[in-house]
């Protein structure tokens, strides 16, 4: 396959040029075609859920009515964000618990180099994509619209920075004459300048997260076995001066983008990406118009080499076998970028998580969709209680306009005069009552809202509030762990259908694309126990069958908590019995580094007094063994006042050499 040839007819030619263009222009607007029609149906129903998760409403005539008479309009009960919010809570407190995100571990002590660094390889690529972030909007996008998808793609970046440098400035004319009168040569002066130059800032994989709207897998497989299609493509809105930026490395004819779309390109299948640029544009020439932008759409598709070929003209390769190709396409009308994917990953750079998996349906509902229906339900009975308490508190009377002055009852004034004298005051004015029938309203939506906790496990131990009556501590943590494990599987789901494979694909971008001068500053110093050459050349063998992803710890920080507490309570019980220890052949030394370790404290070393002037650790005393007496012998001791067991000298000299308790 000849790369350079096929750049030089991107950069040259468009698709009425270039039966190369033609063909891709082609088969990606029909991948594009097939796919949106199939995710197009959800588009409706992910707006309602984002409008309902914000909170948001469009105010109505009869809100507007109310406004102005100042009242309060309509609103939605922000349930589902509460709900949401929560779920999002609980993920990132389970998913940063520990030092690093991905954990691996080898399949023995001779993995274990391999292993740690790339773990701390993969960690620093994350804190570069503020993995945080990341993390959150992918989680809220399962809960919204069912799943979440990341992107990456390996990338090398360079940025301007200002620095210094020593140079030799060149004597003067007089200085270097008189050096060769002389025979000496003045060398000149050594100066130090500033200059800015581009450096290496970034070398890693660029995570991406993708809008479920502009995600377009093959609609022949269920989402969650997306990686089983012949194709899967994003969209994205990008300005005109950031692409042609790319011009030459990238990207290539980017000079020839059209700057719109006909109208028959624009409505020839479903999209979302350039709807609000599109908004703005006339129709009156019959073309949308998208100033200064243009959508890219970038296809992963497997294809035969030898079928384009023929199909072509070009040489792509004579293999039969489908091989994975990558091609841009700008505004539905110019191929700017095709070439073979370079990863060695095989598959596509992508992974799907789902809220709920189940590949008997294409997509599935996240947690917003669940309670839509009774987050409705919640919100109409709060909106009509509103509005008839409103009503109730609203005067109306029933008057007799011949014996009362109108305009004192419609007036500010405190009285309210009478025409003519009358000795029945409520037949002349009487206040109408009216009954609020929507009483029983809370109370119902308090019933609506235990079963939205029901339907989603989020209660309210999980929210952080404890139900009324006395609780044991054993009952308490019982609660918390029943409460949390049904969010637990959740999480279980998504780290193993999503971020579990998209680690693979960070850890074979990693090995493919890291150099040693990054790999050395990454790691420092730990860059000798963990050399280059074992980590990132390893022997694929090894890197593929020596070590794998650590299945998902879910046990949360209060579950540590509750870990470290119990151990805490052995190591007060060996420390004050000794004797047990040999007994139960346990090392009080270990637990409490591993107590250490659940509470998020790594340096337990520094305080060793031993590792502090570097010598071996001593090993443990023998502690004073129990003497045995016989019992009229101890009934003596105890009624003279000494105590039973080590006395007097054998007492003292114990606590001198650091034996007594």
């Amino acid at each position: 396959m000849n790369q350079e040839k096929i750049n030089r007819d991107l950069a040259e030619n468009t698709q009425g040029s270039s039966r190369l263009q033609k063909f891709l222009t082609d088969r990606i607007r029909s991948y594009m075609t097939a796919s949106a029609g199939a995710m197009h149906q959800y588009w409706a129903q992910w707006e309602a859920t984002e409008d309902i998760y914000r909170a948001w409403r469009v105010l109505d005539k009869e809100d507007n009515e109310s406004k102005s008479k100042g009242n309060t309009p309509k609103l939605i009960i922000p349930v589902t964000y509460a709900q949401t919010q929560t779920f999002c809570s609980f993920m990132l407190s389970a998913y940063t618990q520990r030092d690093n995100f991905y954990e691996l571990h080898g399949a023995g002590p001779e993995d274990q180099s391999t292993v740690e660094g790339i773990q701390r390889d993969l960690q620093y690529q994350l804190d570069k994509n503020t993995w945080s972030l990341t993390l959150f909007q992918a989680v809220l996008n399962a809960c919204k619209y069912g799943f979440f998808t990341l992107k990456t793609q390996w990338t090398t970046e360079h940025e301007n920075v200002r620095a210094s440098r020593e140079v030799r400035k060149e004597p003067n004319m007089f200085a270097s004459l008189l050096g060769k009168m002389t025979g000496r040569p003045v060398l000149g002066t050594v100066v130090t300048e500033e200059y800015v130059g581009k450096m290496l800032a970034y070398e890693g994989n660029r995570i991406s997260v993708v809008s479920p709207y502009t995600f377009y897998p093959d609609p022949n497989f269920p989402i969650s076995e997306f990686q089983k299609g012949e194709f899967v493509g994003n969209e994205e809105e990008v300005s005109l001066t950031r692409i042609r930026s790319q011009e030459g490395k990238l990207y290539y004819g980017t000079d020839k983008i059209k700057e719109g779309f006909s109208a028959e390109l624009w409505g020839s299948r479903k999209r979302r990406v350039g709807m609000l640029s599109s908004k703005n544009s006339s129709l009156g020439s019959g073309v949308y118009t998208i100033k200064g932008n243009a959508i890219l759409t970038e296809v992963f598709f497997y294809c035969s080499p030898s079928e384009m070929s023929k199909k072509t003209g070009f040489d792509l390769g004579q293999e039969k076998d489908p091989v994975l190709f990558i091609a841009t396409l700008a505004n539905d009308d110019k191929i700017i970028r095709f070439e073979r994917s370079g990863y060695l990953f095989q598959g596509f750079p992508y992974a799907v998580g789902e809220y709920s998996p189940d590949n008997n349906t294409f997509v599935n509902p996240g947690l917003n969709d669940t309670i839509s229906d009774l987050q409705n339900l919640v919100t109409w009975f709060i909106n009509s209680h509103v509005l008839n308490v409103q009503k109730v508190l609203k005067s109306r009377f029933i008057v007799d306009e011949t014996k009362v002055r109108i305009e004192d009852i419609d007036g500010t004034s405190p009285y309210i005069r009478v025409n003519k004298s009358t000795s029945d005051i409520d037949k002349v004015i009487k206040q109408l009552s009216v009954a609020d029938v929507t009483q029983s309203h809370i109370g119902d939506v308090n019933n609506l809202m235990s079963l939205i906790q029901l339907t989603t496990g989020i209660n309210d131990n999980a929210l952080g509030q404890y139900a009324s009556g006395r609780r044991s501590a054993t009952e308490a943590r019982n609660v918390n762990s029943g409460a949390a494990a049904r969010l637990q599987m959740h999480a279980k789901l998504l780290y193993e259908g999503g971020f579990c494979q998209f680690g693979r694909i960070l850890v074979a971008n990693t090995r493919q694309g890291r150099s040693l001068e990054v790999y050395n500053r990454i790691l420092g110093n730990a860059s000798q126990k963990y050399p280059f050459e074992r980590t990132i050349l390893a022997e694929p063998e090894q890197i593929l069958g020596g070590y794998d992803f650590m299945p998902f710890d879910a046990t949360l920080p209060s579950g540590r908590y509750d870990q470290a507490s119990l151990l805490k309570e052995i190591f007060t019980m060996l420390v004050n019995n000794p004797q047990t220890i040999q007994m139960l052949q346990l090392n009080p030394v270990l637990i409490l580094d591993h107590i250490a370790e659940l509470l998020g404290i790594d340096n337990m070393k520094d305080f060793s007094t031993t590792s502090q002037q570097g010598q071996a650790p001593q090993p443990m005393q023998q502690l004073p063994q129990p003497q045995v007496v016989p019992d009229e012998q101890a009934m003596n001791m105890a009624q003279g006042g000494q105590p039973v067991g080590m006395m007097g000298e054998n007492l003292i000299a114990a606590l001198q050499q650091g034996q007594g308790q």
